[in-house]
Order: C-alpha cells, then structure tokens, then sequence
C-alpha cells in the first residue's frame, strides 16, 4: 500500500507527519511510504484508496478525514494547506482522486511514540 506523507522539515510546526516517517516504516515495511510535496503533482492510482499523512493545524490528537470538502470551509492557513488542497481540488475536478480516500491528520507535535501508535491503528482500519 502506497501512504503519501505530506509536511516540511525546515518548518517544525509543518513536520510532524514527516518526522513519524522512520518509525512507521519500522513498523509497517509492508507498505510505502512516499514523501510527496503538494507544490509538485503526486499523482495516486484512481482505482486504489488514496492515504494522505499529513499535519493539521488546531487538532488535538490524531484524525481522520474522508472528504476534501472538509478542509476547504476553513480559513487556509498556510502556503502548504493551500497547496495541498488545490491539488487534490484538481484531481477532483479531473476526476483523478480515488472514489475513496482517507487523510490521517497529526497534531502540530512532537513526533512520539504515541502518534505513531495512534496512526498504526488508523492504518489498519
């Protein structure tokens, strides 16, 4: 199963699904887990569930999101969320996106062992 893992290491609130990287992978070598950047085109399969890990602002613990619509009634934030969402608004609009996806939100925290609990368990849902 390909994850595609969104955030940014030079910004550390913006890093957090990134820096959960390494321990998931220790964890579940079955699956890939691709560091993508919303600015460049990732392109997921259509017809397999698209699996997002990315940092959420204003989230307290670890969630998940199944629709696009979600994120776009909320103020865009930053560059990165804004980013995020125009792409995958665009597949959308080229009926591109997955029928099925899931977007597992981390809080803007430290990466710790409890998070990548909590993503394992999100994972195997």
């Amino acid at each position: 199963m390909k994850i595609y893992v969104l955030g940014n290491t030079l910004i550390k609130k913006d890093a957090t699904a990134v820096n959960l990287v390494p321990a998931l992978q220790k964890e579940l070598p079955q699956h890939e887990f691709l560091l993508v950047d919303p600015t460049e085109s990732f392109n997921p399969d259509p017809d397999k569930t698209l699996i997002i890990i990315d940092t959420v602002l204003g989230i307290k613990k670890v969630q998940t999101y199944e629709d696009i619509d979600v994120f776009t009634k909320n103020k865009t934030v930053s560059v990165h969320d804004y980013d995020l969402i125009l792409h995958l608004q665009l597949l959308k609009k080229l009926d591109k996106l997955p029928k099925k996806m899931v977007i597992i939100g981390v809080p803007q925290i430290r990466a710790t062992a409890s998070l990548v609990d909590q993503v394992i368990v999100l994972l195997a849902q």
